[in-house]
């Protein structure tokens, strides 16, 4: 159901969901997303297209604290509805 619903979306779509269903729906940070895709760091495309999956109810995100200047960091994983659709 992922592969129908995101081929409307486009190849990054693709891409993005298939290296969170590899995180076996761990949270991720960016610079794991980025290392995973062979980036040095994700695009303002890239996190557009994550906050986009969002709101179709592929990815959920969060903010964790962290010890940056700025003092949290997003995570990502994919929602069990993503899941379930690669099962289906």
């Amino acid at each position: 159901m992922v592969e129908k619903v995101t081929s409307r979306l486009g190849k990054q779509s693709d891409v993005l969901l298939s290296v969170l269903r590899d995180a076996s729906g761990d949270w991720v940070t960016r610079s794991e997303i980025a290392k995973m895709l062979e980036k040095r760091k994700l695009s303002s495309y890239d996190i557009a297209m994550l906050e986009f999956l969002q709101e179709k109810g592929l990815v959920e995100i969060k903010h964790r604290d962290n010890r940056t200047p700025i003092g949290y960091e997003f995570v990502y994983r994919i929602t069990e509805q993503a899941l379930a659709g690669d099962a289906g």
